[in-house]
């Protein structure tokens, strides 16, 4: 069980670092990408995932071998020849993963815009003569809070996922 946990979250860190984007197929035509989809429209169906590279691709079909009820479909049914097509079920491991994946996703992109927003702000001050940090509303002080605070978090999630 413990190893199958590890291999879980690698498989977790494996994806998030190699994932361009994921869509979930509701029919021919209309899919949802980059969001988990709702559980009375998306049941049963195909997923497409995006990886970086095309030597993502192949692990990320290696790695999909090892979850029971996955069918990787193997003509490609995409333009892109590095695309991989899987078939599964809502209750499906997989989707339990790509879920998280995407979270992990949204919490490193809203990490990155809020490091960007720190940077701004400190060289807003910098441009001001004789204005200090100090001087800016609570909104901002609070905001460069906010920015530590999800770094510890991101920090520490990182650490607990390498254990």
């Amino acid at each position: 069980m413990q190893m199958e946990i590890k291999s879980f979250l690698n498989d977790i860190k494996f994806f998030t670092e190699n994932m361009v984007s994921v869509r979930f197929m509701l029919n021919q035509t209309d899919y949802v990408m980059n969001t988990m989809p709702r559980i009375d429209a998306w049941r049963r169906g195909v997923v497409v995932l995006s990886p970086r590279s095309p030597k993502a691709a192949e692990e990320f079909r290696k790695r999909l071998a090892q979850y029971s009820g996955v069918e990787v479909v193997s003509q490609n049914l995409t333009q892109q020849q590095s695309e991989v097509v899987f078939k599964c079920n809502a209750d499906n491991d997989i989707v339990l993963l790509l879920g998280e994946v995407l979270k992990q996703q949204k919490l490193k992109m809203r990490s990155n815009q809020l490091d960007g927003l720190a940077q701004e702000v400190d060289h807003a001050v910098e441009q001001l003569p004789y204005v200090r940090a100090s001087a800016f509303s609570r909104g901002v002080n609070a905001l460069k809070n906010q920015i530590e605070v999800l770094k510890n978090i991101r920090t520490a999630h990182a650490k607990e996922l390498v254990r």
